[in-house]
């Protein structure tokens, strides 16, 4: 198994991220890769879901800086979906939802 540790559209995400998540930056970068591997490997992802998996793990507890809440999934999902309207996946929704839920 290949171990992924750069990602577009996480390193992407996580940039923008980068002023809120301060000194838990690198710790949640690895955090969210860790998750996506695994998640990856689990699912036998295709390339569809490697990029659905990508979006969920990128959002799944940004929440907790974002939204400085330790609950965490909704304000992360809702995150999520609104990242998936502006890039025109809102076809996705359900799946990002679950995944993060």
């Amino acid at each position: 198994m290949t171990v992924v540790e750069t990602h577009e559209t996480i390193d992407r995400l996580l940039e923008q991220w980068r002023p809120n998540l301060g000194a838990d930056f690198l710790p949640y970068r690895n955090h969210v890769y860790r998750v996506f591997n695994l998640s990856c490997r689990l699912a036998s992802a295709t390339e569809e879901d490697t990029e659905k998996l990508a979006i969920a793990a990128a959002f799944h507890d940004i929440g907790i800086w974002m939204d400085k809440t330790f609950d965490y999934l909704e304000p992360s999902s809702r995150r999520a979906l609104d990242y998936l309207e502006q890039v025109d996946r809102q076809d996705w929704s359900e799946s990002i939802h679950q995944i993060i839920d």
